[in-house]
């Protein structure tokens, strides 16, 4: 082995590219500062004429380097959504339950979509699951065919953004959640498209607060500090709003 290895330097002499200058000098401008920072090795250690064991270190800690990209980006690539298979089940259906939260069907943890129907013809909801916990989407419909809200769901916990709309079509609520919180913007409107309610949650966590009467005044306004509100709080509101279920609250 060490006679062919010479043979074949000999015959590349001043050709090969471990014996390039280019790369010779390449390597050794990028690993000297390695080697003369992390080991304290002065800069003269470097022999500048051993091309071949500087260029095999040099493409060494490439192949490393790209290894923990590589790493990185599969660790990335493994956190998707489970896909939904294509089984659908109609209500009412005597063998759908929901025990403790987990959506069953004949006793098994159940994985696809429900439908239930206002009549044959129309839709009053869809919902995906997968192993018996909500994940995807969530749609409710209006009897007259309107979407009425989207939501969506991951593991059973609700997540990303929810949307919901009057009958007459206008907006009525947009939160957003994360892994089950309140994450950023809560907003509601009246359903002549007033601005009824926006408060602002990171994590779950209140972080401020404003609130319109329908006629547009201002009735509430304040900051969260400590756990506290500090602002214009507590003030009567003298119209109703409904909160996510379409229940009329004060």
């Amino acid at each position: 082995m060490e006679r062919n290895t010479s043979i074949k330097l000999r015959h590349c002499e001043g050709s090969c590219p471990w014996q390039s200058p280019a790369i010779n000098q390449t390597a050794e401008v990028l690993i000297g500062p390695i080697l003369t920072n992390s080991w304290g090795l002065p800069r003269r250690a470097i022999p500048k004429k051993s091309g071949l064991a500087m260029t095999l270190l040099f493409f060494g800690i490439i192949s490393i380097a790209g290894c923990t990209n590589d790493n990185k980006r599969s660790s990335k690539e493994r956190i998707s959504h489970p896909i939904i298979p294509s089984t659908t089940i109609h209500l009412p259906d005597t063998a759908f339950t929901v025990q403790n939260g987990v959506a069953m069907y004949n006793s098994k943890p159940y994985s696809g979509t429900v439908v239930e129907h206002y009549d044959s013809l129309r839709i009053k909801s869809s919902c995906q699951y997968f192993n018996g916990k909500q994940q995807g989407s969530e749609n409710s419909f209006f009897p007259d065919g309107l979407k009425e809200s989207t939501r969506f769901y991951t593991a059973g916990e609700k997540d990303s953004i929810h949307y919901g709309w009057w009958p007459n079509g206008k907006r009525r609520f947009e939160y957003h959640f994360n892994n089950g919180q309140y994450n950023g913007n809560f907003i509601e409107w009246y359903a002549g498209g007033e601005l009824g309610r926006q408060i602002v949650y990171s994590k779950g966590l209140e972080l401020s607060g404003k609130g319109w009467r329908e006629n547009g005044k201002l009735y509430m306004s304040y900051v969260m500090k400590d756990g506290r509100r500090y602002g214009l709080v507590n003030a009567q509101l003298c119209y109703t709003l409904k909160n996510e279920r379409g229940e009329y609250v004060k």
